[in-house]
């Protein structure tokens, strides 16, 4: 057996195959790696472990009010949605 397929078998990966080309492989490249979604990708991620987190400190009670609202305005369920903002826009770390 020759060296890489002995490789192969031990569970690492294979060497990746240059081409002599230099345009061919920049392109090779940029198909591995995606690109970046950007901020607002980036955003609606934080405003969503915002939300999980605001909603998991929340008393059942008020669990209920924000998880059964239908739009109607609710004073409880615009506390939670300030405190939702301030912190998926503060600069903390949420995970």
């Amino acid at each position: 057996m020759t060296k890489k397929k002995e490789a192969n078998l031990s569970g690492e990966k294979p060497s990746v195959i240059k081409s002599m080309d230099p345009e061919f492989n920049e392109w090779k490249d940029k198909l591995k790696k995606p690109e970046p979604q950007g901020a607002f990708f980036e955003m609606s991620q934080r405003y969503q472990v915002a939300y999980s987190k605001v909603l998991d400190q929340q008393p059942f009670w008020k669990k209920t009010v924000i998880m059964e609202n239908t739009g109607q305005e609710d004073r409880v369920v615009n506390e939670f949605c300030k405190q939702v903002v301030e912190l998926a826009e503060s600069d903390l770390k949420l995970n």
